[in-house]
């Protein structure tokens, strides 16, 4: 990945393909093309919830 954008799309993706799930919350902000935060909430058919809250910086097109 060479930029925040590839990264979200990603992410995305992998969610949209967890079986059982209903994404409560999505949030994404491009601080700059290598910067951003995220925050997910997920429901799970069990009424499992996951939720996520990360600052993603890209080097070297890997994600920290």
């Amino acid at each position: 990945m060479k930029t925040i954008e590839e990264y979200f799309i990603h992410i995305r993706q992998l969610i949209q393909g967890l079986p059982e799930s209903f994404p409560e919350r999505y949030e994404e902000q491009i601080l700059s093309v290598t910067r951003g935060s995220l925050r997910i909430r997920l429901r799970f058919s069990d009424e499992a919830l996951l939720e996520i809250s990360e600052a993603i910086v890209l080097t070297a097109g890997e994600p920290h």
